[in-house]
């Protein structure tokens, strides 16, 4: 039994300012308890399989309030789920994670806390402000504008250094207008910084007395961060996450949930990369031993993806098959990352096309003359690798190692991402685009606009004979090739 809460800080919305430790620990949680202010691209890391619960609040909607969110917490905990309560920023600022942990502790369940980095920090330097300059700031004070009639105004007033509001867009005339009564001048530099740390960061400079007029123009509304001082003056010559070269752009990437491809190269040049797998990946253990009896009578084991060869791990570890057991037996394999797959359990691939269809598959495999095929794939795929078989004389016959099925646990976070609107959507197979429409329940008009990007021709005909136009087509079939097809769209 774990009966242990992990009280944890998202940081401000930018994955990358993760903690190490809060990763490790996220990864591992049976129960992930957030707030409505952590990231949509970290929300599309939660672990597969665990138990994703939103307890966001917005401004006069509270749906969860505190009570019921820390009866939640102890609950989980009591069931012996290892429990994330994650929370944007650090949680021990203005986060409620001081009363969350109280509340705990004093009801037997172990804490441990783990810091994050704290919006009033990490969003004004994303904005290219320093919160202290030397010459211009010594100190800053970080103060949440949530009540206004606690705020300490004869302090706040006299305060030389950097002035930092949290939460205080409901009340940003209030604030401003306060502050000017007690002798803040109307020429103090301002900046509002709304959803910061994201792809959607938008920033606005003015002064003490103009700022709230501005931010009411421009449409400005929360996660805000307020930021009072001469250092705001530092951003033209120090902001840099707007100008990156792919700032704003955001990727939905659908696939399996075995997919581990990161775009790095998107994520580095200032996308957003989010990652919803429609396909959930399930072994066919009832096939295993379909498979140990035929593969002694085979002589060649076509693998179709690395998915094919994840189960033939399995299947080797659950029946103890040693690999001198596969003397004489010819191994082909579709694709760099099914042959890369199969030699990392020590098997290497006689034969491999350049990429996964019928035509490149007849140019690498040799004649069968009657010999048994065995075509190792999913409840669904197969016809590519089977055609080329036939068509070079050998007796097919298919083992459905896996299942690819819908991962409906991803399908409310999918139709919120597409509502807020994404630049691309990546499919990796057919069955990732069939599973994504079957979650989107009809409404078809959230990929309209948008460009749809096929791994390969199979994938791309499929969404075709839907009615959808496939934008982009990589050269190589790879989810590497798909970052290259997009890094070349958007010039880079």
């Amino acid at each position: 039994m774990s009966n242990k809460v992990y009280i944890v800080g998202a940081g401000p919305g930018d994955p990358g300012l993760l903690t190490r430790r809060a990763w490790e620990v996220l990864q591992s949680a049976d129960v992930v308890v957030y707030d409505r202010l952590v990231g949509e691209a970290l929300v599309s890391l939660f672990p597969q399989g665990a138990e994703c619960i939103d307890v966001g609040k917005e401004p006069g909607y509270h749906p969860f309030p505190q009570e019921t969110i820390q009866e939640l917490l102890k609950r989980k905990a009591q069931e012996g789920k290892r429990v994330v309560r994650l929370k944007g920023g650090d949680p021990f600022v203005f986060g409620r994670g001081g009363e969350e942990a109280l509340y705990l502790v004093q009801e037997g369940i172990e804490v441990e806390v783990i810091p994050g980095v704290s919006s009033a920090l990490a969003v004004p330097a994303l904005a290219g402000i320093p919160l202290t300059h030397r010459g211009t700031s010594p100190s800053f004070m970080v103060v949440s504008g949530h009540n206004p009639e606690s705020l300490e105004w004869e302090i706040l007033a006299r305060f030389s250094g950097t002035i930092v509001v949290l939460m205080g867009a409901k009340h940003l005339r209030t604030l401003t207008e306060t502050l000017q009564r007690w002798g803040k001048p109307a020429s103090l530099p301002a900046s509002l910084i709304m959803e910061g740390a994201t792809s959607r960061q938008r920033v606005l400079v003015g002064t003490l007395g103009d700022i709230a007029e501005k931010a009411e123009e421009a449409g400005f509304r929360n996660p805000l961060v307020l930021v009072l001082g001469e250092v705001v003056f530092l951003r033209e010559s120090l902001s840099f996450w707007e100008r990156r070269p792919l700032f704003g752009k955001r990727v939905l990437v659908t696939g399996t949930t075995t997919d581990s491809f990161t775009f790095p190269s998107l994520v580095e040049l200032g996308a957003e990369v989010l990652r919803y797998p429609t396909v959930r990946i399930e072994f066919c253990l009832e096939s295993f031993a379909e498979l140990y009896r035929k593969v002694s009578t085979c002589r060649l084991l076509l693998f179709s993806s690395k998915n094919a060869v994840a189960a033939f791990r399995k299947f080797v570890q659950s029946y103890r098959l040693d690999i001198r057991n596969l003397y004489g037996i010819r191994i082909a394999a579709v694709g760099r990352k099914t042959a890369q797959e199969l030699e990392s359990i020590g098997l290497f691939p006689d034969y491999l096309p350049s990429s996964f269809t019928a035509s490149h598959l007849l140019e690498v495999l040799p004649e069968g003359r009657g010999e048994v095929a065995l075509l190792l794939t999913s409840q669904i795929g197969g016809e590519e690798g089977k055609k080329a078989l036939v068509a070079k004389g050998y007796r097919v016959e298919k083992v459905a190692l896996y299942r690819s099925l819908p991962n409906w646990e991803v399908q409310d976070r999918v139709k919120a991402v597409l509502q807020r609107r994404v630049d691309a959507v990546v499919f990796s197979s057919p069955s990732s685009f069939r599973y994504l429409e079957e979650m989107l329940e009809g409404n078809r008009g959230l990929l309209e606009g948008v460009c749809l990007v096929a791994i390969g021709p199979t994938t791309a005909r499929s969404i075709q004979q839907r009615g959808f136009q496939v934008v982009d087509l990589p050269e190589e079939y790879t989810l590497e090739g798909v970052e290259k097809a997009l890094l070349a769209r958007w010039g880079r």
